[in-house]
């Protein structure tokens, strides 16, 4: 997935991973923004808008309110003005998938100069029928008397993180 550095492929089969392990939060993702402008009551402007190509329903579909009623018109019409954030907004309700795993002594690529973090990686396990291509979002070095470990989490991207951090400094 990038042409940067060479391909490096974490995966218990290639032995470059001595555990796997695999977390899915879905506690925060929703994929239906009710977007409300400018008014009050009925003469608010409330649209509804999700990223899907069709309208989720039943148990897939996750709302929620988007209070946009500071939202500057910058484009001609309100509607419009409205959808872009709201569809901004709603990448910030995604799920969290983290895969961390150790990588093994064994492996043939070495950190600081075949990967590092933020480099893009590949994660492979036949077992969970997994091949993703992540960004290292964390890299803990342990040392103990005999031995060195790398514990590597992928997943997390950082800019959902920053927009996080600056979506609660702008409502405290």
């Amino acid at each position: 997935g990038q042409l940067d550095n060479r391909p490096v492929i974490f995966s218990l089969e290639f032995a470059s991973v001595q555990s796997l392990g695999r977390s899915v939060d879905t506690s925060n993702c929703r994929n239906i923004a009710y977007a409300a402008g400018e008014g009050e009551d009925a003469d608010r402007t409330v649209m509804k808008y999700y990223k899907e190509d069709s309208e989720p329903s039943g148990i897939a579909r996750r709302e929620v309110w988007l209070d946009c009623g500071n939202l500057p018109v910058v484009e001609s019409d309100t509607e419009t003005s409205l959808q872009t954030e709201a569809l901004h907004r709603l990448e910030d309700y995604t799920e969290d998938d983290e895969i961390s795993f150790e990588a093994s002594g064994l492996s043939s690529f070495t950190y600081g100069t075949d990967y590092d973090l933020g480099d893009l990686v590949t994660v492979r396990s036949r077992k969970l029928g997994l091949t993703v291509d992540r960004r290292i979002s964390k890299i803990e070095e342990v040392y103990s008397v005999s031995d060195h470990s790398l514990k590597i989490t992928v997943g997390k991207s950082t800019t959902q993180f920053e927009r996080r951090i600056k979506r609660f400094l702008k409502n405290s």
